[in-house]
């Protein structure tokens, strides 16, 4: 071989590929660039879901202004805007709208594998959106006897108050919410249909008798003030006017006026479903037997990605059989 001649060019050894068994996932195509990031996606659903990014910031325990910077960043690698601002309000864009379902997909699917995951180490668990009234007064009574059943599922509960989209409750396996229409809710759970029962404390009602309906008109009634009409509401089935002022405190979630009534600030309009332990125990009383159906109903509903997980069937079994007997 001649001194200066090169010898030829080795190819380099192919990377050796330990065989496990398991089917190989092909690499992403196209440049990581183009790739979301999972912090992205979490902040837009956040957002999209809240209609805020004040709210989704506060569920993220992040500022406002990092939640708006990873909803800009997303928008920057997809080209499109997802979501509309203003001053007041955010609203979701065409684009925004039809990247909302698949974002929800793909976070349901990869906390799906994350949870299955951990049930290898750690046992099987639930995390359940639910508001703070049926959590407080409905549920948690009732979880033990789940629990006894299976002991080895955690239920971790959030006191969330999903949206009416939440038939696909995002960042939660599943979620107990409140809906109007039901026909938007064919693979849900119905619980309960909420009526509404005047309730107070037997210390406030020994402080101040009434003995008929119309007495409750020159009474603290308090409010939910999301829901401002329903005290007249109430009022209005029972035939009496109720256009004058009506005195009591405001708040503004329903747990919040349970626990006024509670507290002896006056009588409080509250579901039956949501007090019916507090009546039994005695805390609270119905002042009348006379509760009014609304048009909303109180449902359960399992994400997508997790309705064949066993723990998820379980308490899907349990909770509606724990409605139908509370009925």
């Amino acid at each position: 071989m001649d001194a200066n001649s090169q010898p030829p060019a080795q190819a380099e050894p192919a990377e050796e590929i330990e065989e496990t068994g398991a089917a190989k996932v092909p690499p992403l195509a196209g440049p990581r660039r183009a790739v979301p990031s999972i912090s992205g996606l979490i902040a837009f659903e956040a957002s999209a879901r809240h209609l805020s990014f004040s709210y989704a910031a506060r569920e993220l325990t992040l500022t406002q202004g990092a939640v708006s910077k990873r909803v800009r960043q997303l928008e920057h690698v997809l080209g499109v805007s997802l979501l509309a601002r203003s001053r007041r309000k955010v609203v979701l864009t065409e684009h925004g709208e039809r990247y909302l379902i698949h974002a929800r997909r793909v976070l349901g699917e990869i906390q799906a594998a994350a949870q299955s995951l951990r049930a290898d180490n750690e046992g099987a668990s639930i995390t359940l959106a639910v508001p703070p009234e049926i959590a407080n007064y409905w549920l948690m009574p009732r979880l033990g006897d789940f629990h006894a059943c299976h002991p080895d599922v955690a239920v971790n509960l959030v006191s969330w108050r999903p949206t009416e989209d939440a038939a696909r409750p995002g960042g939660f396996e599943c979620a107990i919410y409140c809906v109007e229409d039901l026909s938007a809710c064919v693979s849900a759970v119905v619980l309960f249909a909420e009526e509404l029962l005047p309730v107070a404390t037997p210390r406030f009602l020994a402080a101040n008798p009434i003995a008929m309906p119309s007495a409750l008109l020159g009474m603290p009634l308090i409010q939910q003030s999301s829901r401002h009409g329903l005290w007249r509401d109430w009022f209005a089935a029972l035939g009496l006017d109720s256009d004058g002022r009506l005195d009591g405190s405001s708040h503004d979630c329903l747990s919040l006026v349970i626990e006024a009534a509670l507290n002896d600030h006056g009588v409080a309009l509250a579901p039956v479903h949501a007090v019916r332990d507090l009546l039994d125990r005695g805390r609270l009383h119905a002042i009348f037997d006379a509760p009014i159906a609304t048009d909303r109903s109180y449902v359960f509903a399992v994400h997508p990605a997790f309705v064949e997980q066993i723990a998820v069937r379980q308490f899907r079994h349990w909770i509606a059989q724990t409605a139908e007997t509370s009925l």
